[in-house]
């Protein structure tokens, strides 16, 4: 009942900012852009499970940007990600491809995609997403997620045999976040102790693996970890995303002293490792 009540005030929201919009003659000049930083906080959030990092992205594009999506409407397929909202602000503002390119920026415009000028290539585009101490990368249809946490999150604690450890390796008590299971009494529930683990615990099967593969198109809620049974895919996106992090978090201490002295072959999360807990070097 409050999530139908919030999405209610949401659309009066809405509603109202585009009525000033109107009001003031600026609505077919305006790039209007919502977007969400995580799924529904009882489904997902604080979770690399689809529930928790697929996200609404809406645009409503200026007439002089995409005249046809404009007027009609339309439902983009292409990977996006949240990065690559600034990049298509700056686009919308005037600056060039180069010019945005030569900040830094990590993202893509999506300005070309709303032109309709997306090709094939963005179906197969890598989308990174990381959680505390967990990183993972999309590129449809295979999804993986690896976590080098200092402790083993699926460690019992205080006598109890369940998970009891968030992505963040912080503490939790299992009972108070499991919103799906009906052994948690609603006063066990308690707001806000939950650290954002929520009902990732109870949804996911393979919740407390260290090393994830779920081929998205198959098992779109995730429930079917084929890290072992596929191989060279696991392989190719751990590549992926051992290049991206090097890359992108080169000045994080973690990742200078050991992602950057070790080859993929060797590295925790690889298939050939036994994936026991250990401590980042």
């Amino acid at each position: 009942r409050l999530f139908t009540a919030g999405l209610h005030w949401f659309d009066r929201s809405v509603g109202s900012l585009l009525g000033v919009l109107r009001e003031r003659g600026a609505y077919h000049d305006t790039l209007v852009v919502y977007a969400a930083d995580h799924g529904p906080s009882f489904l997902g959030k604080g979770a690399p499970y689809e529930a928790g990092v697929r996200v609404p992205l809406l645009l409503k594009p200026p007439a002089s940007i995409s005249p046809a999506l404009f007027r009609a409407g339309a439902r983009v397929d292409s990977a996006v990600a949240l990065i690559d909202v600034f990049p298509t602000l700056l686009g919308a503002a005037g600056l060039s491809s180069a010019e945005v390119a030569s900040g830094a920026v990590h993202g893509r415009s999506l300005l070309p995609v709303l032109r309709g000028e997306g090709g094939a290539s963005d179906e197969q585009r890598p989308i990174f997403f990381e959680v505390g101490y967990l990183r993972g990368v999309l590129r449809q249809p295979w999804k993986l997620v690896v976590v080098h946490d200092p402790v083993d999150r699926c460690r019992p604690w205080r006598g109890d045999s369940t998970p009891c450890r968030n992505f963040h390796a912080e503490r939790v008590q299992v009972a108070q976040c499991n919103f799906t299971s009906l052994q948690a009494a609603a006063s066990e529930r308690t707001r806000g102790a939950c650290n954002m683990t929520y009902d990732a615990v109870a949804r996911h099967a393979r919740f407390c693996d260290r090393r994830q593969l779920y081929h998205l198109e198959r098992d779109p809620l995730e429930q079917e970890n084929v890290a072992e049974r596929y191989g060279s895919e696991y392989d190719a996106l751990l590549a992926l995303l051992l290049a991206h992090v090097r890359h992108v978090e080169a000045s994080n201490p973690a990742v200078a002293r050991s992602l950057a002295r070790q080859s993929n072959a060797n590295h925790p999360c690889s298939r050939k490792r036994d994936g026991a807990p250990s401590r980042l070097p």
